[in-house]
């Protein structure tokens, strides 16, 4: 059963008709997340909600647009699908493995399994919802398209979801859509950088970018580890859970570990090119140059990415040749 649950008039950009893309948002894909919550939840209750979050983030329930090479979001104020199961036959554990954060297949729990490329300029949802109801639990399934924000914003948009739920007020700012746009670079500045930020030059057909995607990531291998409280308090920095996870890898691997990536979340920085509550990707990717092997050795590399990242000149040269 799929129901279309549309935004509570007016919106919050009531007076707008698109929410325009800067390119460091065009992250076609989507983020899947499911949440397990005791109990049964009313599904009245919850699509009355979600119009209500919907009203403070109306471009969820927009579609994603491409003419003349601008990016936006149309604000159509589209219904977004919430499909209801009833599995109460089914034990969830027959689904998820144990309660391991991530999981080899979430599809039975979400309803959106487009690659998130297949979105451009067509009438398909960048938000799918659905309510799995097990004998004593209720799964909620989201899919949320990266072009309306990182995994911080799904996730307050989720918990203001909640909160609305539980008919208490929102706790985290309202979303600001403003972006800082980044002009064209030079040819000049675009030849020059083109090794450095080749993804960023040159542009693939929407149909084309999932096995590019795929070949690029073709030497990329999936290492999942379980770790208790406990030891997830001794690792007190990032930079020591991957600086622990190269050493231990390189000891059993035949090729060690040459480059490693940390994700930055920058929406804390106080600067004219990003807001705290923005509703998009406030990231960055700090990437190593090639890990020797020894432990220290890899320690003040990744160090080293990371104050590369923070160091005010980076920002200003991508300022340059970001589009």
């Amino acid at each position: 059963m799929q129901h279309l649950v549309v935004p509570k008039l007016p919106t919050v950009l009531h007076d707008e008709t698109a929410v325009d893309l800067p390119g460091y948002d065009l992250w076609l894909l989507y983020v899947d997340n499911v949440h397990v919550i005791p109990g049964v939840i009313d599904v009245e209750r919850f699509e009355s909600a979600l119009s209500q979050a919907l009203s403070m983030c109306p471009h969820a329930a927009g579609r994603l647009r491409c003419s003349d090479g601008r990016w936006s979001i149309e604000l159509t104020n589209s219904g977004v699908p919430v499909d209801v199961s009833y599995e109460r036959e089914k034990s969830l554990s027959s689904i998820l493995q144990n309660d391991y954060v991530i999981q080899e297949n979430l599809s039975p729990l979400l309803s959106c399994h487009s690659d998130g490329a297949n979105v451009v300029d067509k009438e398909e949802p960048l938000l799918c919802v659905k309510l799995a109801f097990f004998a004593e639990e209720t799964c909620i399934g989201v899919s949320w398209h990266h072009t309306l924000g990182d995994a911080m914003a799904m996730h307050r948009f989720t918990h203001t979801l909640s909160q609305l739920y539980q008919c208490k007020a929102p706790e985290f700012a309202p979303f600001t859509f403003r972006k800082y746009d980044i002009p064209p670079p030079s040819d000049e500045i675009a030849t020059k950088y083109h090794d450095e930020i080749r993804h960023l030059d040159d542009s693939y057909p929407p149909a084309e970018l999932g096995p590019a995607f795929l070949e690029a990531n073709a030497g990329v291998q999936n290492f999942q580890w379980r770790f208790s409280s406990e030891e997830l308090h001794k690792l007190r920095t990032m930079i020591v859970l991957r600086l622990t996870s190269s050493t231990v890898l390189n000891l059993v691997q035949e090729k060690p570990i040459r480059i490693a990536t940390n994700v930055c979340n920058y929406r804390s920085v106080n600067a004219p090119f990003i807001a705290e509550n923005v509703a998009g990707n406030a990231f960055s990717n700090a990437i190593t140059d090639r890990l020797p092997v020894d432990l220290a050795g890899i320690a003040s590399t990744i160090h080293t990415s990371i104050i590369r990242t923070r160091n005010i000149p980076v920002p200003r040269k991508l300022a340059e040749h970001c589009e």
